[in-house]
């Protein structure tokens, strides 16, 4: 039976704890109406309509790249595991295999965006934080939480992960000469150049070693990548497994990674302009015990993918008319044992995407347009399958202005996509948006539907072996798409002054809900109750995919954020809003602080007794916080993660966690700028300290896969940005 969700919500209201602010900020020079002017020039990539992020109705969590340089992290799952309501599950820990799920969603109901081009491998929902790049390489990381089909189709159930690079950023601004005048890098004008490397190395020998080159002008901006990293991980037997002898030698966490990439933007004449990036990925690494418990396990997994963008834009009076598309093509060899002939699988992702949208400066956007997207799998144990979507949507976005002198605003977003696929046919997806913006805070809610097909392992994994032994995956040919019905309900305070306290304060609370009908999860089924398979043991118990009848997931989200100000002038009362002040445009580095925490409580009823595989393996609670601390040259930041699980894993045999896990991670930082041949102020060496695991916990979040203890590194950064001549 479904707890009544509003008791949760009050008791949640009434108990505060808290959490992180959506948005970054340096403190130390910031005050109140510049932090509010910040927030408005943010543009949200993630909508369909360009927009500011206090001008979306959604729930959206933005990392800057100014926050991603400074926490302890070197890979996609690790910036996001420090999010409220996002659930991090990896299998190596070094950034090989990572699930993200958001709200109590399952992995395979969030979609990752890349240069707004869907990035997800139709071959399997899983580790959809497989990122084809360095972090280095990202500008911007949004959030988007809940449904969002509506805007980018299939997947987008539990939310949306947005990631823009530093050159499609700068992509988007290139509209006149003028607009690239200033460089991200130099700050300086006309032509301009720089480069970054950057090398770590650390315990269980790992070794990362990056190099960046950039060179821009007003009219062209090109950036070049290549990242290499090799890590020869810890031995561990597996305390949770005792009946499985392994060898330590044999229980080795290698991990091997080679990226290279480049990329250009290019403004035309006659408001014409184009982007261009070409991308390679390859790694590999010990896999033993990811997906089984047996003990002929000694799984080697190989990954390599292409990847190619091109985007046109033609910019009008009024209107922009955006053509792009990618092609990614993915190959992954799977040994599950030296002595057993490999699994292959080739994937390749073909997407389309044609929008005309609004550039009016009146208080009504819009924007239309057109999509397709085809997948194609050639597997060993999958078999050969094609898969081809299109969809039309249109999106409206109007603000009415309720109250200058107070700044009222009411903005209204509404969206409605039909979307076609073989598995589910023809679809109307609608998404509904609102948001209140006062002096007293902003309230805004969001509903919509979402729909998610099966992926190709869902449907076929296993079909083509001769004889499954039990405990493995089989797929479900029958399965149909999952419909979600969500809402959410959120109030965030304006940057509040307390008296005689020199801090900032952000407070939020949010209320969410999701209604899911026949939700695609693995249960463990037996042999005689799965049909029209023939290659399973007569007693065998297999994870057989099958259409859930109902799940409810609800909870809550608060956050709540403390930021030094810069002058900690007292005001009258015990507490009030900031007033405005003259800001000056000269950074003061000797101090600035900001401390922020947050909790979630998330909760998933299903109707009926059903042993699941993935639907309840998001936490109950998770609490977040993050310290930061600069003064002068001196960086300091300490992040730290609780996790509750839910009881049902606790009591379940395929699931190792068995307890609460707390992780810290730290990193102290030192940045100077010396003058080695004559090269003055353009020279920055940043040193880094970076501790993983501070506690040196032993802990694994699902299956055998037990990950680093204590993971210690050292860390120089070079960058170099000179213009030229």
């Amino acid at each position: 039976m479904i707890k009544k969700p509003y008791l949760i919500l009050l008791a949640a209201v009434c108990i505060p704890t808290f959490l992180v602010l959506n948005v970054e900020i340096h403190a130390q020079s910031i005050p109140l109406e510049t932090i509010n002017r910040d927030l408005d020039s943010i543009t949200v990539y993630g909508s369909r309509i360009a927009s500011s992020a206090l001008t979306e109705g959604k729930n959206i969590q933005i990392l800057s790249k100014e926050l991603i340089q400074s926490y302890s992290a070197s890979s996609l799952d690790e910036l996001l595991a420090q999010v409220t309501g996002v659930h991090i599950t990896t299998r190596n820990g070094f950034g090989a295999q990572a699930d993200i799920g958001i709200r109590g969603s399952t992995y395979a109901q969030i979609l990752v965006v890349l240069d707004g081009q869907r990035i997800n491998d139709p071959l399997t929902g899983h580790f959809n934080a497989y990122l084809s790049l360095p972090i280095e390489q990202i500008h911007q990381i949004e959030i988007i939480k809940g449904p969002s089909s509506a805007s980018y189709g299939s997947d987008a159930v539990g939310g949306v992960i947005v990631v823009t690079t530093k050159n499609y950023h700068r992509y988007a601004l290139l509209k006149e000469p003028s607009s690239l005048q200033t460089s991200e890098l130099t700050g300086t004008k006309s032509r301009n150049s720089g480069y970054q490397l950057g090398s770590r190395i650390g315990s269980f020998g790992s070794q990362r070693h990056y190099t960046g080159l950039d060179w821009n002008t007003a009219r062209a901006s090109t950036d070049a990548y290549a990242s290499i990293t090799r890590i020869d991980g810890p031995s561990y037997s597996n305390p949770n497994h005792p009946s499985i002898t392994t060898a330590p030698s044999n229980y080795r966490s290698f991990y091997n990674q080679d990226q290279v990439g480049i990329s250009q933007a290019y403004r035309w004449s006659s408001g014409w302009k184009q982007y261009l990036r070409l991308g390679y990925d390859r790694r590999d690494f010990n896999a033993k015990y990811f997906y089984t418990t047996s003990s002929f396990d000694e799984s080697i997994e190989e990954i390599e993918r292409y990847w190619g963008q091109l985007s046109t834009r033609k910019e009008m009076n009024t209107f922009a008319l955006v053509m792009d598309g990618m092609i990614q093509q993915t190959t992954d060899v799977f040994t599950f044992n030296p002595n057993f002939t490999p699994n292959e699988h080739t994937t390749t992702q073909t997407q389309f995407h044609a929008a005309l949208n609004s550039l009016s400066t009146s208080n009504v956007d819009f924007s239309i347009g057109l999509q397709s997207l085809l997948k194609n799998i050639q597997s060993t144990d999958r078999g050969n399958h094609n898969r081809r979507g299109i969809a039309s949507y249109a999106m409206v976005r109007d603000t009415w202005e309720i109250h200058r002198k107070y700044s009222h605003y009411i903005t209204l977003n509404f969206g409605l996509r039909a979307d076609y696929d073989p598995s589910y046919d023809l679809q109307f997806i609608p998404q509904f948006s609102a948001k209140w913006r006062h002096h007293w805070g902003v309230i805004q809610s969001s509903v919509g539907k979402a729909i998610r097909a099966a992926d190709f392992t869902e449907l076929f994994v296993s079909h083509n072996l001769d004889l499954i032994s039990s405990g493995r995956n089989v797929g479900n040919s029958n399965l149909m798409a999952e419909e979600s019905f969500a809402y959410d309900v959120s109030y965030q305070t304006p940057g509040l002054s307390l008296s005689y306290v020199p801090f900032i304060v952000r407070y939020s609370v949010a209320y969410f809900a999701r209604d899911s009908k026949g939700l695609i999860d693995y249960v463990y089924t037996s042999a005689n109750d799965i049909q029209g398979t023939f290659n399973l043991e007569d007693d065998g118990y297999y994870f057989y995919p099958q259409n859930v009848n109902s799940a409810f997931s609800y909870g809550v989200e608060q956050q709540l954020s403390m930021v030094l100000r810069s002058e900690a002038s007292p005001s009258k009362g015990a507490m009030s809003r900031a007033k405005p002040q003259i800001h000056s445009s000269k950074r003061n580095t000797n101090l600035s602080a900001s401390l922020h925490l947050g909790h979630s409580f998330i909760r998933t009823s299903v109707d009926g007794p059903v042993v699941s595989k993935y639907l309840l393996q998001h936490p109950r609670q998770q609490f977040n916080s993050q310290l930061r601390i600069h003064a002068k040259d001196v960086g300091f930041h300490l992040q730290m993660r609780h996790l509750m699980i839910n009881e049902e894993l606790g009591n379940s045999d395929f699931f190792v966690i068995a307890s609460p896990q707390t992780l810290i991670d730290t990193k102290v930082s030192y940045r100077n700028a010396p003058n080695i041949f004559g090269t003055g102020n353009d020279l920055s060496l940043e040193w880094t300290l970076q501790v993983r695991n501070l506690l040196n916990k032993e802990y694994q979040q699902v299956l055998g896969a037990v990950l680093p203890k204590r993971w210690l590194t050292l860390g120089l950064r070079i960058t170099n940005a000179k213009p030229i001549n």
